[in-house]
């Protein structure tokens, strides 16, 4: 069987849309250089947010999918800096196939001006992954 009839195999045993929104609870304080955002995460369920089908499970910040299939996967963050000692921040994602090694799949940074004062700024990433592995694909 070629690559494409394996691919259209694959698109034609999705009949199921999946969807959830997920929040964090508190606000994260993170310290300058790289942080993980790996607690205080649940699915979004109030002013008429629900999900469909089935959902994601998370733990310690590391979402794993319900079942394979093609997801749209957003991240949205609010920054707001409070000293001059962060001059950049931003979102990323990251997924594995092996529980051990993460790579980059989706970054974006806002740089703030160096001059002092509070500065606030809200930037999203996203990214279209197709998931084939059950088990050993998570993000």
């Amino acid at each position: 069987m070629s690559q494409t009839q394996v691919e259209r195999l694959f698109i034609a045993d999705k009949t199921s849309i999946t969807g959830n929104i997920w929040r964090i609870t508190t606000g994260a304080v993170l310290a300058s250089g790289s942080g993980d955002l790996t607690s205080n995460w649940e699915t979004a369920d109030s002013y008429g947010v629900g999900a469909a089908g089935e959902s994601m499970t998370e733990s310690s910040g590391i979402f794993t999918f319900p079942s394979t299939g093609f997801f749209l996967i957003k991240f949205g963050i609010m920054f707001n800096r409070t000293s001059n000692a962060v001059d950049y921040a931003g979102p990323r994602i990251f997924a594995t196939q092996d529980d051990s090694s993460y790579n980059q799949l989706a970054g974006a940074y806002v740089w703030f001006e160096n001059t002092g004062g509070i500065y606030g700024s809200t930037i999203w990433v996203c990214r279209v992954l197709a998931h084939t592995m059950l088990l050993t694909q998570r993000l």
